[in-house]
């Protein structure tokens, strides 16, 4: 049975709705959700029952505006005490209550601080202002046990409606229906809680029990007949992915050679096909559900972040329920929903031909036809300064009309983007490329990587054509580049042009991120010094994925202008593998930060750090590099060494990536300013590598000739000559 059939099968038997289908809300009226911490913390999630209402309504042809006015720990005797300035004063057509959870969990029947009468004093509140109120019974102060309390509770509510002949949403009767219903094992009570669950904590809603509530919602609202809910759940299957499953297995490095070989076949980045990879092992699952073991030998931990929507979830929920009905002992796990993502993760991998670290793939080597071309730049290294040549070294390159001298966007064949540009360094060779930004109206980014990086190395940019090779863009950072992030964004998540691996905006200012003038293009602002500590909190999070997995020697470098003091312990998290947990910041497996503006510190497997001096980063751009090898922690700041000291080894603990801040908690570590250019390399840079990053933030890295003609340019390639194949018996 699908997931959104069982749900509405439950809600089916359940209802006991007081309005048989009167519509109790119309097109463009306001709507008030009025609760607790289940309806604050269902409005935020696409997947929220607050959302899921107005979409609901919005597909049966209602649209409505809606206001959240849930708040956490609130009693029935809170709402009231708070109704008249949160819903009457908002002056709404409709207004929904959801109480009683906190009453019970505080001793009700017992405890008359807060009772049912509360809840019955708010109807009549809203009655005499004009406003119809709907009811709805508590879910659950826990819904492993359904106490007495709750279920006389959820009695009491249905006789105040009754009593005012008003709707009464049957919340809690749903929750017991669809829980104790034999179909359901998979959700029911266990030892070790709901192996897939409808809540997060026996409480606060997960994806199934916001869609129960929003079920029921509808239907209380008069929206209860079966055409009416189908149309509301087929809208919700079209809702952009929203829950992210974080599934992680154990492969062997042949299997893990086999991704990424199929990533790069694909054309994909090797963090878009893990999701990609993931997906297609959900539909497996689904085809045949059934428990699958890794292969003998599995060394590699492999982890994915994907969001995922409904049907994807709701599949995954299904395979489930399949693999536990099969189980005789009740306390089994093979059904959860992180063993069946993990299942279907090692689902997927198994289908792919193992591939042997000789048989990767190799960047293609390409010689650039330049009679395609008509008109041609060269550019020489003049600012790198080290004594040794660095091989695959990825080189700023801006131009705008006139710079290079002569350079402009109408010689171009089409200049509303990049893709004719050809790089060649002396020996004709291909060059990749990627485009950071492109405006044929004023200034644009561009990295090319040069195979070997020398002062007075040159290499060639070719336009004015149409070229009939590819040049991808993601070798541009092969020389081990895990993720590099360029904070170009105008906002949202930032992208990662190595592998893929996004950057996703979290914190109370999470939406006020935006971008503002970089070092090279574009950076981007991290949080908001005009609003107090906690309203203007950011950070950026990258999911947790085996890329990145580093081991205890890598380099991460960033260019960091902090804007304001950093609140709480006072230390600026520039980037941080850790997690907090349960009010507990854990160890670090690794950290970069900033006390105060101008003290550097590196972390490794301990809250410690190791510090020296740098330039201030107050209102001022500095690049700052943090070279980990084994046991040694080199600091770099402009390109200069600033200190290096004994570390302990950094341990992988499959924790997220965070900028800007410690993991869950902006608060601590908040780093308020701004960001570019975010580098996580797995190889120890060289004391040249990083001051060649930083050198290259100057124009002057590189000098450039003038435009001049390709001398007999301007030829289209010849036709490719079809091939004769010739067979004997």
């Amino acid at each position: 049975m699908k997931i959104k059939e069982a749900i509405l099968c439950a809600a089916a038997v359940a209802a006991i709705v007081a309005n048989g289908g009167e519509k109790v809300i119309k097109n463009g009226d306001t709507l008030v959700f009025m609760g607790d911490s289940i309806t604050q913390y269902g409005k935020d999630s696409a997947a929220g029952y607050l959302p899921l209402v107005a979409k609901g309504l919005a597909t049966n042809g209602v649209n409505v505006t809606w206001i959240c006015a849930g708040i956490a720990g609130n009693t029935a005797a809170n709402m009231r005490a708070r109704f008249q300035n949160d819903v009457i004063a908002k002056n709404p057509n409709v207004v929904t209550i959801l109480a009683g959870v906190n009453d019970c969990a505080q001793g009700w029947p017992k405890n008359t601080a807060s009772t049912p009468n509360d809840v019955a004093a708010m109807a009549d509140m809203a009655i005499q202002a004009g406003i119809k109120p709907v009811l709805f019974s508590p879910t659950g102060s826990s819904l492993e046990s359904f106490p007495q309390s709750i279920t006389d509770y959820a009695a009491a509510v249905k006789s105040i409606a009754q009593a005012r002949n008003i709707p009464y949403g049957t919340t809690h009767e749903a929750f017991r229906a669809y829980i104790e219903n034999p179909v359901n094992p998979v959700i029911g009570k266990t030892d070790k809680g709901f192996p897939i669950r409808a809540t997060i904590d026996s409480l606060h809603m997960d994806v199934v029990g916001n869609r129960i509530i929003a079920i029921e919602m509808l239907k209380a609202l008069g929206f209860d007949s079966t055409e009416e809910l189908n149309k509301a759940a087929a809208a919700w299957n079209e809702i952009e992915p929203f829950y992210l499953a974080r599934p992680s297995v154990k492969i062997t490095t042949a299997e893990y050679n086999a991704v990424k070989a199929a990533a790069w076949n694909a054309g994909k980045s090797v963090a878009e096909y893990h999701k990609e990879l993931f997906l297609h092992g959900i539909e497996l699952m689904r085809q045949n559900p059934s428990e699958v073991t890794a292969t003998a030998g599995a060394s590699v931990e492999f982890s994915v972040g994907a969001l995922v929507g409904f049907p994807a979830y709701d599949a995954a929920l299904d395979c489930g329920r399949a693999l536990r009905q099969n189980e005789t002992d009740i306390r089994s796990e093979v059904g959860s929903l992180s063993n069946v993502l993990n299942y279907a993760v090692l689902a997927a991998i198994h289908e792919l031909p193992a591939v042997a670290e000789a048989n990767m793939p190799t960047e293609p080597v390409q010689v650039v036809t330049t009679s395609v071309f008509s008109k041609q730049v060269e550019f020489t290294v003049s600012g790198y300064t080290g004594a040794s040549t660095l091989s695959d070294f990825p080189v700023a390159v801006r131009i705008a009309a006139g710079s290079p001298s002569g350079f402009n966007y109408s010689d171009m064949a089409n200049s509303s983007n990049g893709g004719e540009l050809r790089f060649a360094d002396a020996s004709g060779r291909s060059l990749s490329y990627e485009i950071e930004s492109w405006n044929p109206n004023g200034a644009s980014l561009l990295w090319v990587k040069l195979p070997a990086l020398s002062q007075g190395a040159k290499f060639k940019m070719y336009y004015g054509g149409t070229p009939a090779d590819n040049v991808q863009s993601r070798w541009t950072w092969k020389a081990d580049y895990v993720g590099v992030w360029h904070m170009s964004e105008e906002g949202g998540s930032v992208f990662d042009s190595a592998n893929g691996m996004e950057a996703v905006p979290k914190g109370n200012s999470a939406s006020k991120q935006s971008a503002t003038d970089g070092v090279f293009g574009k950076g981007r602002v991290n949080g908001v010094p005009g609003l107090n500590a906690y309203s203007g909190q950011s950070m950026l999070e990258v999911s947790d994925l085996t890329l990145l997995d580093v081991g205890d020697d890598f380099t991460f470098s960033a260019w960091v202008k902090m804007t304001a003091s950093t609140p709480g312990d006072g230390i600026a998290r520039i980037a941080s593998r850790n997690r907090y947990v349960a009010a507990v910041y854990d160890t670090p497996d690794w950290q970069l930060a900033i006390t105060g503006d101008s003290t550097l510190n590196g972390y490794s497997g301990s809250k410690t750090a190791v510090s020296g001096t740098i330039p201030s980063a107050m209102n001022t751009w500095v690049h700052v590099a943090g070279v980990f090898n084994g046991t040694t922690f080199t600091a770099y700041a402009n390109g200069e060494k600033v200190f290096e000291q004994t570390i302990a080894a950094v341990q992988d603990t499959n924790n997220k990536l965070v900028f800007g801040a410690y993991d869950k908690d902006c608060w601590q570590g908040h780093f308020i300013g701004n960001f570019d250019e975010f580098r996580l390399r797995d190889a120890v840079s060289s004391a040249d590598w990083v001051k060649a990053e930083y050198a290259q933030s100057s124009a002057s890295f590189l000098v450039a000739g003038a435009a001049t003609d390709v001398q007999g340019g301007g030829v289209e390639p010849p036709a490719a000559k079809p091939s004769v194949v010739f067979c004997v018996d």
